[in-house]
């Protein structure tokens, strides 16, 4: 059993190291738009809130604010980041098996 949750743990922690490679990638694109057109293609967090559902508006204002500022984070940092997260609890997840 515990050798099944240490293996568990390792595949979550390679699928976080794929997702922070997929955060370096959208910069990489970015940047090769960049170098290729002479402008930069900003990517944020707003189509994908839209593509899950989320709704244009809330009725509180300052809810809104912070969903707004939210959203204005630059997809590759969230990517990159998110993938970090989930690197560090696979990797977690596979010490605390061993112990």
């Amino acid at each position: 059993m515990k050798n099944l949750a240490n293996k568990i743990g390792r595949l979550i922690a390679v699928a976080g190291s794929l997702i922070a490679i997929l955060g370096v990638l959208i910069v990489l694109a970015q940047a090769f738009i960049w170098l290729r057109d002479g402008r930069w293609m900003p990517l944020d967090l707003r189509p994908l809130w839209y593509l899950f559902g989320g709704p244009d508006q809330v009725s509180w204002v300052g809810v809104q604010e912070i969903i707004d500022e939210v959203l204005d984070f630059p997809l590759s940092f969230v990517v990159f980041f998110f993938g970090l997260l989930v690197l560090g609890f696979g990797i977690r997840l596979a010490e605390r098996v061993e112990k």
